[in-house]
This record gives structure tokens, C-alpha cells and sequence, in this order.
């Protein structure tokens, strides 16, 4: 027989069991990739531990069945029926993003720490009379509602494992026979946003809107940073209040993206100003990020010396870079792009910079030059189609051109770098999240791109699975801009 005490601080929660066959609490979730339920989107990860916001992204992190640490005062569990339920609480969900219920609810208010979620306290859910301000007949319809809409998965059935682990352990918390129903009050933010304390706005947003976007609007694996951006006020407003799936089955009034609405029964207005103020002027000392040209002439200067120095006629090499094809992926060794040259200057140049040095020098050295791969056709009825890219999010821009069967030709593009992990995702219908990467990360902030040309090779995907290309924020699964071939 063999015993384990998992503790949480993640859910401020005990687990203790024993027996030969209990489950290991570190191996398993039913979930992976990214998601959450619930019956009310909300905000995002976890409190004192902003500093640690992928903390439900990463299952491994969270348990340690060795610790002794006290956690707090939340309830213990000690029946392990419930441990499949509390991890399809708190982690995502397989084939969704990087939200989970735990994101956006806590088990109960106030919660540890005294971080306020967006979305209510569900460890009652079971017990109300109805959910989502009556929108929905079920509490499997409400939880489906966050599943589809919040964490970007397939919807549950009656007899998903994972619907039934989640209700067993919701209805094991509950506290009450009969709970009240919850109230959703989806309102426009307030048309004048004047007035708010900066100050009194960042310990709020410190203790609320950290889940997602980290202490002090740094940034995590779940939002992007806020702080130094230099938001309109309009903008951040409208985001907090409406934020959302346009045309939700079950909310009235949301105007895109998957950042959970706060609420006015979750955020008064006055506290909306105060964020507002603090986030539109609150600054941040980042350092200067490191760009890929910085890379690519840090390589040169450090592996192509005397005979093997690259020449960069009546510029340098920053200037040099600036007109390279930013496109390619980490570790391309062909195509005339930035990424191929650093290849190229990196080990295999400090190994044999004779024959390397050249293949990073403006003209490709005979490697790093066209992409078009050999005998690539240019024969598909979808080549010299074109897609303008349309702005939803961070500035978007450009225009995109099918130019052979194998590649994409991305021209003055347009993007303010800011993000978690974005790349230009290719699909059909705008399936996006069944989609597939043509690009590395190109999150820079604060450089961002501007009139910027990429070179994007479908490697080994077809035009056949192509009809339109999207600035993809990956974790979160949303388009910051997108565009059809025509």
C-alpha cells in the first residue's frame, strides 16, 4: 500500500489517499492543452502566483506529492473519487487553449489570497436553479457554453468523463442545498472614463486581472502585457466590459476575443476606472528586445573575422539585415531569409566559417537565397491569389499572394509584436485552430513589424488545405487579423 498527500497551492486545496491503487496526482488531468469551465467566463490564472501564471498550464508543476507546505484554509478532500474532478477544475482542456475553469472561477469567494476572478465562485453550481442567467437549461449546457466559447474545445456529451469527474466534484464542494442563482450584468463600459486612481487601479488590477495578464501587466503564457503599451482608454475599457464571442448563443452584446468579460456584478465602473488609468499610463522598464538582426550581426561579428568578414559595402550590417526577408523558421539552412542566415552564422559558421560566412553575407552565398524549392510547381488554380489581411487585433495589416505551390509572399505587413506566442497560421473555411503554422513566433514587442515582407513555405502541407492565412495568437486560440484568398 502506498499513501500520497498532494497539496495545491494552485486550488488551495488537500488531497490525501492511500491504497495500491490510487492514482498517481502528478500524472494525470484529463486534460492538456488549454481550457476551462464554468458558468461565467472571468479572468485568468492565479494570484500571488502571477509571478507564476502558467501554473495551470503545466501539470507537472502544480503537484508535489512529497510537500509538507501549508495551503491554506480552503476545504481538505479527502475521498479520491474527487482528484479527477479538481484536475478537470484546474487544468485545460484537451484540444482547447490555455484556460481552465480555475482561470476564470474559484471554488469559493473570497478567494486565497483575495484574487476576484472574473467569473462567479462555482463551488455552489450544482446547487443553483439555473445557470447563465437562465440562457441555458442545464448545467452542462452552462459549462459547454465556457468549453466552446472560452476555452476553444469540442463541446462535452452527457457521458464525457470529464463532465461527470468535474460535476462529482463540484456538487462534493457544494455548501448548500439550494443555491441562489447568479446574475450576469453585461453592460457597455461608461461613456466617460475620466477620473480614475491610478494608483488604487493597480492594486486591483494586482489582485484580479494578474490571473491572466501577470503582477504589474508584465505578461504570462495566458495574456499579453499591458503595461507601457500605451492602450486607449476606449479600447481597454471595451475589452474588460464586452470581450467575447460576437453572436454567443448565450451572451448579448460581446465584441470579440477570448478574454473573459468582467461584469458589472464583478466590476463597478468607478473600479473599471481606476484599472483604465492605471493601465493606460502605466509604465514598465523593459530592456530594448533582441531583434533578429541583433542576432544575426551579433553571429557575424562573432564568427566571421579577417578573411571570412562579411562585406557590407557603404552600410553595416544592421542596415544590411533591415532589408532581408524576415520570414523562414529557427533553423531553416536554405531560403533567401534572416533566419537561414543566422542558421548559417551560427555553429556551422564557427566550425567552418570559410564555407559558411558567405552563405550569410546579402547574397545567400548560393544557399540562403530564393526559398522556391526546386522543381516546386507554380501550376495550382490558387496561385496569384490574393488575401488582404484584416485588423481585429494589435494592428494588423498587409497583403498576402499565393505565389507557387509551395509559397506564400507576405508584403507589408503590419503588427505591433505584442502577444504570447503568434504565428501565421493557414486553414480552410477560417478554421484557424485546426489549422497549421507557417511561420516561427513572431511576437517583438515593443518593435513590432511595420511594411515588413516575409517569405512563408507551406513545407509539407498543400494549397489543397489553404483558402486563407491568420495572425494566430496560439495559446489563447484567436485571430489577431486574418484574410481569404481571392
Amino acid at each position: 500500500m502506498r499513501c500520497w498527500l498532494l497539496k495545491m497551492a494552485v486550488f488551495g486545496l488537500v488531497l490525501f489517499g492511500c491504497g495500491a491503487g490510487d492514482v498517481d496526482p502528478a500524472s494525470d488531468s484529463g486534460s492538456n492543452t488549454d481550457n476551462m469551465v464554468g458558468t461565467d467566463p472571468g479572468s485568468t490564472t492565479d494570484p500571488g502566483s502571477s509571478t507564476d501564471p502558467g501554473l495551470a498550464t503545466d501539470p507537472g508543476s502544480t503537484t508535489d506529492p512529497g510537500s509538507t507546505t501549508d495551503i491554506g484554509s480552503n476545504p481538505e478532500i479527502t475521498n479520491t473519487s474527487d482528484i479527477d474532478g479538481m484536475m478537470v477544475y484546474g487544468y485545460p482542456v484537451e484540444g482547447g487553449n490555455t484556460f481552465a475553469c480555475y482561470t476564470c472561477h474559484a471554488l469559493k469567494e473570497p478567494a486565497p489570497m483575495g484574487i476576484r476572478r472574473a467569473g462567479h465562485e462555482i463551488g455552489n453550481a450544482s446547487r443553483r436553479p439555473s445557470w447563465k442567467n437562465g440562457n441555458v437549461d442545464t448545467m452542462l449546457a452552462a459549462v459547454n457554453s465556457c468549453v466552446t466559447e472560452w476555452m476553444n474545445a469540442e463541446a462535452w456529451t452527457e457521458e464525457d468523463p470529464r463532465w461527470l469527474a468535474l460535476y462529482d466534484f463540484l456538487d462534493s464542494m457544494a455548501t448548500v442545498e439550494t443555491a441562489d442563482p447568479i446574475t450576469i450584468q453585461i453592460v457597455q463600459p461608461p461613456s466617460d472614463l475620466s477620473g480614475g486612481d491610478a494608483e488604487a487601479g493597480h492594486e486591483l488590477f494586482n489582485h484580479s486581472c494578474s490571473m491572466c495578464h501577470g503582477q504589474d501587466a508584465t505578461g504570462t503564457d495566458l495574456a499579453p502585457q499591458l503595461a507601457g503599451t500605451q492602450l486607449s482608454a476606449s479600447y481597454v475599457a471595451t475589452r474588460i466590459r464586452t470581450s467575447g464571442l460576437p453572436g454567443s448563443p448565450v451572451y448579448e452584446g460581446l465584441t470579440g476575443g477570448k478574454m473573459p468579460f468582467w461584469g458589472a456584478d464583478r466590476l463597478s465602473d468607478d473600479e473599471l476606472r481606476d484599472i483604465v488609468e492605471w493601465v493606460t499610463t502605466s509604465e514598465i522598464s523593459v530592456p530594448d528586445p533582441v531583434t533578429l538582426c541583433d542576432i544575426y550581426c551579433s553571429l557575424a561579428d562573432t564568427n566571421c573575422s579577417g578573411d571570412n568578414a562579411i562585406d557590407w559595402g557603404d552600410g553595416d550590417c544592421q542596415t544590411q539585415c533591415a532589408g532581408y526577408d524576415m520570414g523562414g523558421s529557427d533553423g531553416d539552412s536554405a531560403g533567401d531569409t534572416v533566419q537561414c542566415r543566422i542558421y548559417h552564422l551560427g555553429d556551422p559558421a564557427a566550425g567552418e566559417p570559410a564555407t559558411h560566412c558567405p552563405h550569410g553575407s546579402s547574397d545567400g552565398g548560393g544557399v540562403c537565397v530564393d526559398a522556391t524549392e526546386p522543381g516546386c510547381a507554380s501550376d495550382h488554380p490558387k496561385v496569384g491569389q490574393v488575401a488582404i489581411l484584416q485588423n481585429h487585433f494589435h494592428g494588423i495589416g498587409g497583403t498576402a499572394t499565393v505565389t507557387d505551390n509551395c509559397t506564400i509572399e507576405v508584403t507589408d505587413f503590419e503588427f505591433d509584436g505584442n502577444g504570447i506566442n503568434v504565428q501565421i497560421y493557414a486553414a480552410v473555411a477560417g478554421n484557424y485552430s485546426s489549422g497549421f503554422s507557417i511561420s516561427s513566433n513572431l511576437v517583438n514587442f515593443p518593435t513590432g513589424y511595420n511594411n515588413v515582407s516575409m517569405t512563408l513555405d507551406l513545407g509539407d502541407h498543400s494549397l489543397d488545405e489553404v483558402d486563407g492565412i491568420s495572425v494566430w495568437c496560439v495559446p489563447v486560440g484567436v485571430s489577431f487579423g486574418d484574410g481569404l484568398f481571392e
